[in-house]
């Protein structure tokens, strides 16, 4: 199944951007109406990048990589999607969703209570993406208020990431904690 059999991306848009209510996450988006729990919301658009594509920047250009990752989305289909900022139809900018939990610490300091603890934030998130054939989709998974920023829950990998992880320190850790055990 498409992305596109899902949320029609020329319907009347839903979704609208401002700044996010989670400090220092600049901008979120936001209900523009009532949304139904298990309603198709946002698709997260951009360009295709492969698996290879991605580890090949890691190995050449790490900082580069690093920048790229906040803005991958990783698909079970042998590529990533490169979330497009640009985009002018809001039914296409999952990139603007936000999560609302992060782990903020310093990798030396990332243990067992720290995972768990950022996992658990998955109760709070208000969007639960469905993977397609082509790009990830947002669905509600919960009923989401008019004005209610939209969340999504990102993963432990992404956030490890973030503060500087190697894809080896986080095959590390996986191994160690077993992230899969911690929701």
């Amino acid at each position: 199944m498409e992305a596109s059999q899902l949320v029609n991306f020329n319907k009347k848009q839903v979704v609208y951007i401002a700044k996010s209510k989670i400090n220092s996450a600049g901008d979120g988006l936001f209900a523009k109406k009532f949304i139904a729990k298990n309603t198709p919301v946002v698709v997260y658009y951009g360009n295709k990048v492969t698996d290879e594509e991605i580890y090949n920047l890691y190995m050449d250009k790490p900082e580069e990589y690093y920048e790229l990752n906040k803005y991958i989305r990783g698909t079970p289909n042998g590529f990533a999607i490169r979330g497009d900022k640009k985009q002018t139809n809001s039914n296409l900018m999952g990139v603007y969703v936000n999560d609302i939990g992060c782990i903020s610490c310093k990798k030396e300091n990332i243990n067992e209570k720290v995972l768990k603890d950022y996992a658990q934030t998955v109760k709070k998130c208000n969007l639960m993406t469905m993977d397609t054939s082509d790009y990830p989709v947002y669905i509600a998974s919960k009923r989401i208020k008019k004005g209610e920023e939209l969340y999504a829950h990102y993963g432990i990998g992404y956030w490890l990431s973030f503060i500087g992880c190697s894809p080896e320190e986080i095959s590390d850790m996986n191994r160690k904690y077993r992230f899969d055990s911690l929701y």
